[in-house]
């Protein structure tokens, strides 16, 4: 066999494989694009006009709502603040009505100590739980707690101030800030919560903890469980 012979031989058989790889493309099965295109739109349906899947965090709220307690916690339901917190087993749990900025509110207090202590102890969690409050419906949640009116002492706080930024996450599936609280008479620092209900409430949540890393996790602990209803 010459060597024109054998090259055209090798050149055919180069061909043919390809045709057999492109005739393989072309038999495998074609994308529905009319299914990816309502998979797609389905999709897009099911986040609301704020961005969010609000089908999905309903889901996660029903399995909030039905989790059991921890194991040695109990869980207590708050009337007068529409609430529901698992506490261990054994804390304080008062609730009192008391005369806010804004006139008479209600205050949960959550503790491992039975009286309010004067000082701060390691171990210490002291958890209070006010309002609601009323906020202006024509502000934004964020808008309301970055107004500079809201820390004149006789409009919602009173006494101290925050400080740091406010740090924007979910307390209880709601819309809340952290802020860091300074200046007000407590036994110990920690990190408050500004919570909102809806467009016209919020709750103030105050928190003084100890040192101890046990005690902080407490606290977490605690508001991971907080269910307002």
């Amino acid at each position: 066999m010459n060597s024109s012979s054998l090259l055209t031989r090798l050149v055919l058989l180069a061909f043919g494989t390809l045709m057999l790889g492109l005739l393989g493309c072309d038999s495998a099965a074609p994308k529905d694009l009319h299914a990816e295109g309502q998979e797609a739109q389905e999709g897009e349906e099911a986040l609301g006009e704020d961005g969010h899947n609000h089908e999905e965090m309903a889901l996660r709220e029903s399995a909030l709502m039905n989790r059991p307690p921890l194991a040695g916690w109990e869980r207590y339901e708050d009337a007068n603040l529409r609430l529901r917190v698992d506490v261990p087993r054994g804390w304080t749990k008062k609730t009192a009505l008391f005369e806010g900025p804004k006139g008479e509110e209600w205050e949960l207090r959550i503790s491992n100590y039975v009286d309010y202590p004067q000082t701060c102890h390691g171990d210490l969690v002291e958890i209070s739980i006010l309002g609601p409050r009323e906020k202006p419906t024509d502000q934004t949640f964020y808008n309301f707690v970055h107004d500079p009116l809201f820390y004149s002492g006789d409009r919602f706080v009173e006494g101290g101030k925050w400080s740091g930024d406010l740090t924007a996450l979910k307390v209880g599936g709601k819309e809340a800030f952290q802020v860091d609280n300074l200046g007000w008479e407590r036994p110990c620092s920690g990190a408050d919560y500004l919570v909102e209900l809806d467009e016209k409430t919020f709750m103030l949540i105050e928190v003084s903890v100890g040192a101890n890393a046990s005690a902080q996790q407490q606290v977490q602990d605690i508001l991971n469980t907080l269910v307002f209803q």
